[in-house]
């Protein structure tokens, strides 16, 4: 079996690791995704920073500890998540189906019974 890829970029003071995620990673990232969260646990600023990602997949993606992503400047956080990209191409291919999908479901739900 090939190697996992896993590349570097300097960032946060130290160089960072960016892997490729597994089958069975990505297949986690779903089913935490999908497990039902208390409003309170909702972070608006973790999945809208940046389009088309979250904080936290930079974090299942790198060596970054919870702490080193709060504390990282967005322009750093962007350099990662370009080699994030690059590196699980599939991953966001994936992503933006599912958002597609997620789009096309709420737009072909019949209005709520509350808007009248």
């Amino acid at each position: 079996m090939a190697a996992r890829v896993i590349q570097t970029v300097p960032a946060c003071g130290r160089d960072v690791q960016v892997k490729e995620l597994t089958v069975s990673e990505i297949r986690q990232w779903l089913a935490d995704l999908s497990a039902p969260k208390a409003e309170a646990e909702a972070d608006v600023v973790d999945q809208l920073l940046f389009e088309g990602a979250a904080i936290s997949e930079i974090g299942r993606m790198s060596d970054l500890t919870t702490a080193e992503l709060a504390s990282a400047r967005p322009s750093e956080l962007e350099a990662i998540l370009a080699r994030c990209r690059e590196v699980n191409s599939h991953f966001f291919a994936l992503r933006a189906r599912l958002q597609t999908l997620g789009v096309a479901a709420m737009a072909s739900m019949p209005p709520s019974a509350s808007a009248a």
